[in-house]
């Protein structure tokens, strides 16, 4: 890894793993989804991206979650603060075992 890799936060998959299609990479991003996590992975067609991440802070049995989190609905419109590694780990890490790089944003919009 280079030094502007580690700037924007790219990683390269392990040496030797075979980069799957673009459509096992999509089955194992939706592969994520668990009712024991706080984020829901979901087609993004209506929001015109390929796939969309989200937080679970409307749905009930999440609830205590994000309030033991000290996040109330006013912060969650105004200021969201909460650990991003929760839901960035799983999708990088899925992306890399599938041979693929991740790219972070550094710039821009998601």
């Amino acid at each position: 890894m280079g030094l502007f890799d580690k700037l924007t936060g790219t990683k390269h998959p392990v040496d030797g793993v075979a980069p799957d299609s673009a459509e096992e990479v999509r089955a194992a991003l939706l592969g994520l989804n668990r009712s024991d996590v706080p984020y829901v992975v979901r087609d993004g067609g209506a929001d015109d991206a390929d796939l969309m991440t989200e937080w679970r802070v409307a749905e009930p049995a999440w609830q205590t979650f994000f309030v033991a989190s000290q996040l109330t609905r006013l912060e969650a419109t105004e200021t969201f603060r909460f650990d991003s590694a929760e839901l960035r780990d799983p999708l990088r890490n899925a992306v890399l075992d599938s041979g693929w790089t991740w790219r972070a944003v550094v710039f821009g919009k998601l």
